[in-house]
């Protein structure tokens, strides 16, 4: 824990001095050829019975990349796995709420500044708390401030995992995913909203969004496949040769 925390306290400190940037969302090719082959042996240890040793093994990637979903998913595989056994004791289950209270609240205190290193507290809070929702909250607002689209959907599905009748937690999953280009699982989400508050203005906004972007999609696909006149920032544009 004390590494998590010098480490988010040494990118609060770069930030102040202009400094430290907000790393971007990666995938697991893009990470370095030796940290991916610690991945690998990560994801041996999780599937040979030792998720102590993976989840070790992704925390310390993470902390240097903190945009790698791929890494962060085996995390989170690693510790179901560890959970998945007895459960702690009585003073080991108060002393990982009390830290991760306070985990919590510098996690928030790090929102604005340095939202990257506050997705390292997050998953401090996770690893004490797996089954509580307060940390992957904490995870996906902070992954939604560095612009980490499929980040931010991984940990709203997390949220909404852990609480699963919780309205805002839908609600939020489905504006992620409307964000990401989910336009269906945003529409799904929308409507499950509207089934348990027909009136709710945040549901029926988001349902609208989501019905004229994937309507917007949709108009892309039926493009003649001879031609693309779709914008070059488009995400379903064909590459250019």
């Amino acid at each position: 824990m004390k590494r998590w925390f010098e480490s988010a306290r040494s990118r609060s400190v770069q930030l102040l001095q202009g400094v430290a940037e907000v790393p971007a969302e990666f995938a697991f090719n893009a990470l370095d050829p030796r940290l991916q082959r610690q991945v690998t042996t990560a994801e041996q240890a999780a599937a040979g019975g030792r998720p102590e040793f993976a989840s070790d093994i992704c925390r310390r990637i993470l902390v240097a990349n903190p945009g790698c979903l791929h890494v962060r998913r085996l995390l989170r595989q690693s510790r179901e796995a560890r959970n998945a056994g007895s459960p702690p004791a009585m003073m080991d289950s108060v002393l990982r709420t009390c830290r991760s209270v306070l985990a919590l609240g510098f996690g928030r205190l790090l929102l604005s500044r340095d939202p990257s290193s506050a997705t390292l507290v997050a998953e401090r809070v996770i690893g004490d708390r797996a089954n509580a929702a307060s940390g992957h909250i904490l995870l996906a607002r902070a992954a939604e401030a560095c612009g980490w689209r499929d980040t931010a959907v991984f940990a709203w599905e997390c949220a909404l995992a852990c609480a699963p009748r919780d309205t805002r937690l839908r609600l939020a999953l489905g504006k992620a995913c409307c964000a990401s280009g989910r336009s269906e699982q945003a529409i799904q989400a929308a409507e499950a909203v509207l089934r348990e508050s027909p009136d709710h203005p945040g549901a029926e906004s988001l349902l609208h969004r989501a019905c004229v972007a994937k309507s917007l999609d949709s108009a892309w696909y039926a493009v003649d496949e001879e031609r693309d006149d779709r914008p070059y920032n488009h995400p379903n544009r064909k590459p250019t040769v």
